[in-house]
């Protein structure tokens, strides 16, 4: 099952353009913070992502679900962080770096207030590299202001462009992606929207973003590797249909406890198959390397179920990935035991 990515809102800001909201949060208008910047549109509080499927009670379709592969994330702030100080001295810091002229005041591309409503490191927000001197005086805006915006609206100076026109359109092109918007969390999103505002303007993208792309991988590979089990290793979606259906008939009958051992097994079914076929295939190799040594059918034995446990535990380690109702770290470790103990008996039995 999937679940939503991001939502849909808007909010006017200071200027009267729109900025799109999504996730849990709508758009909201800011002031300008105390070095005179242009207000900053904010976004999503949250959003992005494939969610687990919600379970109430036993699920009787053909087979048990699991999680979804989870968004692309970045770093988030440590409790208690102090976004607006960090603001202040990220702004400090790019002014201290030159390169700033009269009416000049400096921009935060990756807007801070939207890291700081969706819990982003500042230390992202305030990169030099993404920071700089633009231009918030009329009289001094230069030929082509006021600029007409995609909003329909005109902005008198290349701040109020950015901050108003153009950053709220790129974060509804970017909340609009099929892409960004399932794959991707709400600060991620954010990040993308004000990369574009920047490249827009300055013709640079800015340094690539810290990405958090580990559960991302490592749950798609255990979604491939539950599917693969269920669709190339004969019995196992019966198997889970049948436990399925009886952990429905628990359910109704007031069983529950045997109702969710039922579930469970249903859920944990593809893990062990997939475990004792690799672990067995594995093991079995690794035996008859030792018998074609020269080793006995005992020493065989023992290397294949070393062989054939820690290819189980591998296997089942990153199909636990996606088990229902655990965390990643949680599903790692139940899947690498229940693979390894699979595997460690096909590696036996590969070489009995």
């Amino acid at each position: 099952g999937t679940g939503p990515g991001a939502g849909s809102g808007s909010g006017a800001d200071a200027g009267g353009g729109t900025a799109p909201g999504g996730g849990d949060g709508t758009g909201a208008a800011s002031d300008g913070d105390g070095d005179g910047d242009a207000g900053e549109s904010e976004g999503p509080a949250s959003g992005g992502g494939t969610g687990i499927v919600p379970r109430t009670g036993p699920i009787t379709g053909p087979v048990a679900p699991v999680r979804g592969v989870a968004p692309i994330d970045l770093p988030q702030a440590p409790p208690g962080t102090d976004f607006a100080a960090a603001e202040r001295a990220g702004r400090a810091r790019s002014r201290a770096g030159g390169g700033y002229g009269p009416g000049d005041q400096a921009q935060h591309w990756l807007k801070w207030r939207d890291g700081r409503r969706t819990n982003l490191d500042p230390r992202i927000t305030n990169d030099p590299r993404y920071m700089g001197p633009l231009q918030s005086s009329r009289s001094l805006a230069g030929p082509g202001y006021p600029r007409p915006a995609p909003n329909g609206r005109s902005y008198a100076t290349p701040h109020t462009y950015a901050d108003r026109g153009l950053y709220p359109d790129f974060v509804r092109r970017v909340q609009s992606s099929g892409f960004w918007r399932g794959m991707t969390t709400a600060r991620v999103q954010l990040v993308e929207a004000g990369r574009r505002t920047m490249h827009a303007m300055t013709g640079s993208r800015g340094p690539m973003p810290p990405y958090i792309f580990g559960p991302t991988l490592a749950t798609a590979a255990g979604n491939v590797g539950v599917g693969l089990s269920r669709g190339l290793i004969g019995g196992v979606a019966e198997g889970e249909t049948m436990l399925l259906s009886g952990s429905y008939w628990a359910y109704v009958n007031g069983f529950a406890g045997l109702s969710r051992a039922a579930f469970l097994g249903a859920s944990y079914l593809p893990v062990a198959a997939a475990g004792f076929v690799g672990g067995g295939f594995v093991g079995g190799a690794v035996g008859n390397a030792v018998r074609g040594a020269g080793g006995s059918r005992e020493d065989a034995m023992v290397a294949g179920f070393v062989a054939g446990a820690a290819t189980g535990a591998l296997i089942g380690a990153v199909c636990g990935t996606v088990l229902p109702g655990v965390g990643n770290l949680a599903g790692y470790a139940v899947g690498a035991i229940v693979g390894g103990i699979a595997g460690g008996i096909g590696g036996i039995l590969a070489n009995w």
